[in-house]
């Protein structure tokens, strides 16, 4: 094929395109209203906070510090948990998404910190299916955790995490992620295809818009006809 016939089917392809108001409007302004009233949602206040409740089974100085550092970030909003709950069941009853577990004898194994086998592990219950805030408030928690190692002991694990899931059943971030791909696609080709079948079926003379009707006859198919005084 010559360069010219190329060139010519592209403008008149572009001019094809420009004279669709239809097809400008949802291929141009159509996604740039979503990203706007989507941002104006999702996008929220600057200082973002995190909510985590803590069940202190300890209660003592130094686990009250322990939460008060939390608090102290800016960024965890600490929550109190009596220890006469369950703790999967306050979950599920309050729809918990982060909760840390601070076991009876925290404070008794950071005094022997001299020890080598003195070692105590915090419980840290999450919602799975939020898998950037868990990463981010999960990434907090550690970096507060391996300070006070680097403190207490030079460097050593006096302290560790253990990680619970709160959702049962096995999850992976596929599950989360491809029905949203699937429902995103679905949206995307409804829309395109939309405007595909109507700039056809106006070039075939199927769908005519005007200031009135407009007769059309044909002894095999039905005819469709929008009216639009403004287009």
């Amino acid at each position: 094929m010559r360069p010219r016939v190329i060139f010519t089917d592209f403008i008149f392809s572009i001019r094809a395109f420009l004279r669709s108001k239809g097809t400008l409007f949802w291929t141009l302004a159509f996604p740039v209203m979503l990203i706007l009233i989507f941002g104006a949602i999702f996008s929220g206040p600057g200082d973002v906070e995190y909510e985590v409740h803590v069940q202190d089974f300890d209660d003592t100085e130094l686990s009250n510090g322990l939460k008060t550092i939390f608090q102290e970030t800016g960024v965890l909003k600490i929550v109190n948990v009596s220890t006469n709950l369950d703790v999967m069941e306050y979950i599920e009853e309050n729809d918990v998404k982060r909760l840390i577990v601070i076991p009876k004898g925290y404070g008794e194994n950071i005094t022997k910190s001299y020890d080598p086998n003195a070692s105590i592990n915090l419980t840290y219950y999450f919602d799975q299916s939020e898998l950037q805030t868990n990463q981010v408030v999960r990434s907090i928690i550690s970096n507060i955790v391996q300070s006070m190692n680097m403190e207490f002991t030079g460097g050593r694990n006096i302290i560790g995490i253990d990680d619970k899931e709160t959702i049962t059943g096995e999850f992976d971030y596929i599950d989360f992620f491809l029905p949203g791909m699937i429902g995103f696609t679905i949206m995307q080709s409804a829309i395109y295809g939309s405007i595909e079948r109507n700039t056809k079926y106006r070039k075939d003379g199927i769908l005519r818009i005007g200031d009135g009707l407009i007769a059309s006859h044909s002894s095999h198919q039905p005819f469709i006809i929008f009216i639009d005084s403004h287009y």
